[in-house]
């Protein structure tokens, strides 16, 4: 089996809208609170979904206090700076929102010199990264019909076509810090 077609689009609504909001306080201390919110159109039914929180430049970092909606959160075991935060397969159906609140402590006198840094993510300069998968889904609405598809020479052959609706590069910047790229939303997107 091999990918024939894949494809990447830009959207008039975000599958899913967020807020994140970090704050550093005394003794290497941080506050955060994330709030993810299912757009209404979207189908509630997750392959995966779960969010990471990046803590570059300041050590291994570990929950003090930890309050979430749904899922749990945890340290990631490939980097001790990062936590993941696993929503699960779908979002509460009355609600379609999820919430994360967590004070967290850092110690910036263990450097992990072997991992990879961010320059640009130091004080309150960071950002959460979403992940999920949705199985027979597109925003698109584009399908490909496998009874159309021709193969030349003629063979006997199988095909089997898929749709789903996979997050690549779905970040989310600190509201209190210096994103990298700020505009203003456009009218016509109706956030």
């Amino acid at each position: 089996m091999f990918v024939l077609c894949q494809y990447s689009a830009r959207v008039m609504h975000l599958p899913i809208k967020g807020f994140y909001q970090m704050k550093e306080k005394e003794n290497n201390t941080i506050d955060l609170l994330v709030q993810l919110k299912l757009n209404e159109n979207l189908k509630n039914s997750f392959s995966h979904c779960f969010v990471n929180l990046p803590f570059f430049n300041r050590g291994p970092v570990s929950v003090s206090e930890c309050l979430t909606s749904q899922g749990n959160l945890s340290v990631s075991t490939a980097d001790p700076r990062v936590l993941v935060w696993n929503i699960g397969q779908k979002f509460p159906s009355k609600t379609l929102e999820v919430i994360l609140k967590a004070t967290l402590r850092c110690d910036p006198s263990k450097k992990l010199s072997s991992l990879q840094q961010d320059e640009f993510c130091i004080g309150n300069n960071c950002y959460i990264q979403v992940y999920f998968k949705i199985a027979d889904y597109s925003l698109t609405n584009c399908n490909i019909d496998s009874k159309t598809v021709q193969v030349t020479p003629s063979i006997k052959y199988k095909i089997n076509s898929v749709t789903e609706l996979q997050a690549s590069d779905y970040k989310i910047w600190n509201s209190h810090g210096d994103a990298v790229v700020g505009f203003p939303v456009p009218t016509f997107l109706d956030l």
